[in-house]
């Protein structure tokens, strides 16, 4: 990809902003179209521990309740506001009334914070989320100073040949999930935007390379807060901890990044920045205002340009934000896919795969090998067989679906 078309990833650039804004720098322009939100930024002074806590050999700073109560009102603000400037932005839209030129610097305010705004990124046209203050993740313990995408989790200790197998055979995978969704009308009809496959199989539990973000503060607090169920958890059930949950872990973390010095990075060229899904055709990436950081196989905590803060534990605020989300079904919820689950789960752990999947993976991955020697070594190394699709979509489903969702319902 060339220089200039990574240059166009953001509709507004340097120059726009200081043209429209008479010189003003982003970071100023933004606390300009908001004081309420953006003067905010600075004024949380989380405590730094002198000490090394019992959750690992690392300090993090603490953040107190009086810390997170500001924040959550600072993100409570920000989604309000944005809401407003997508609703009054629609309305215009709607009216066909045009920004005159006395406008312009309030339309590209809007054009900045409203949500569905769509955006040039590497990856395709991304209809946006409104932009919040900041990208956040929620863990509910530190794991040993590390954090790791789910498929490198689970092939770190491979040499490079496994790894390598491993990386096709999951790419597979996704690909046969994209072949799959290619039935269905959210997905044919679905011209807003780049429909996101990598970023869906994450948020369906397909192992990736990806590590979820979201600009929501509540919904990254939400999984640092509450507890998977492992009794039910093909289900997505939460439950808010326990004392004994923190008697066994007293603090959670918190993973925070300005989202101006995240386009920054964007406009300067750094691959290490978040990549915001947007509107998808399936709800759950958009109830969880869903984000990626996609990792490269190395350690998020140590390349993602994240602050981290640690939080204590509280029963209140556990079962506040349990409630809020109702148990995570406010965030998981989607009556589209939730009737294919069985299907995905068929994919997820699939041996045998369609030519069409195949083809797609080796354009992808294939290295220096032919097309017939990655299918002897998938064949022989993972029992690996390429013909047929390891899941049947049947008629009945394939209707059902698509009468769950019109392009009229959802917009």
């Amino acid at each position: 990809m060339s220089l200039n078309r990574k240059r166009r990833i953001l509709n507004i650039t340097y120059s726009n902003c200081r043209t429209a804004c008479k010189g003003q720098g982003i970071r100023d322009l933004l606390r300009s179209h908001s004081n309420k939100s953006y003067a905010s930024v600075k004024t949380i002074n989380p405590v730094y521990s002198k000490r090394k806590t019992r959750i690992s050999d690392r300090m993090y700073p603490l953040l107190t309740s009086e810390n997170l109560s500001e924040m959550r009102d600072l993100n409570e603000r920000s989604l309000n506001w944005s809401k407003e400037d997508t609703s009054q932005g629609k309305k215009d839209l709607d009216n066909k009334k045009c920004c005159t030129p006395g406008d312009f610097r309030k339309e590209l305010y809007r054009n900045i914070f409203k949500g569905r705004t769509v955006v040039d990124y590497p990856q395709g046209p991304v209809q946006m989320f409104s932009l919040m203050p900041f990208y956040y993740r929620g863990q509910r313990k530190d794991y040993n100073g590390i954090c790791y995408s789910s498929l490198f989790r689970n092939i770190n200790d491979f040499n490079k040949d496994e790894k390598e197998r491993k990386i096709f055979l999951n790419q597979l995978r996704i690909n046969e999930l994209k072949h799959l969704l290619n039935n269905f009308t959210q997905v044919q009809e679905w011209d807003s935007s780049y429909v996101n496959i990598p970023a869906i199989a994450q948020h369906y539990g397909f192992d990736t390379d990806l590590i979820d973000i979201t600009d929501d503060l509540d919904v990254a607090l939400f999984f640092a807060c509450c507890k998977h169920n492992e009794e039910n958890s093909r289900k997505n059930e939460y439950l808010p901890l326990s004392k004994q949950d923190l008697e066994a872990n007293k603090y959670g973390l918190l993973f925070r990044k300005i989202a101006v010095s995240n386009a920054i990075d964007i406009l300067t060229c750094d691959l290490n920045y978040v990549v915001p899904i947007g509107y998808q055709p399936f709800n759950r990436s958009n109830s969880q205002r869903g984000h990626y950081f996609c990792t490269n196989g190395e350690d998020f905590q140590a390349k993602g340009g994240f602050e981290i803060f640690k939080f204590e534990h509280s029963i209140k605020l556990s079962q506040e934000l349990y409630t809020k989300f109702d148990g995570g079904k406010k965030l998981f919820k989607d009556h589209a896919l939730d009737r294919l689950s069985s299907l995905f789960n068929d994919i997820k752990y699939a041996v045998t795969f369609s030519r069409e999947s195949f083809k797609d993976t080796y354009k992808q991955l294939h290295g220096e090998l032919s097309e017939e020697d990655w299918m002897r070594i998938l064949d022989e190394k993972e029992t690996v067989e390429i013909g047929k699709a390891s899941y049947k979509l049947c008629r009945q489903m394939k209707r059902t679906v698509n009468r769950s969702w019109s392009k009229e319902k959802y917009n």
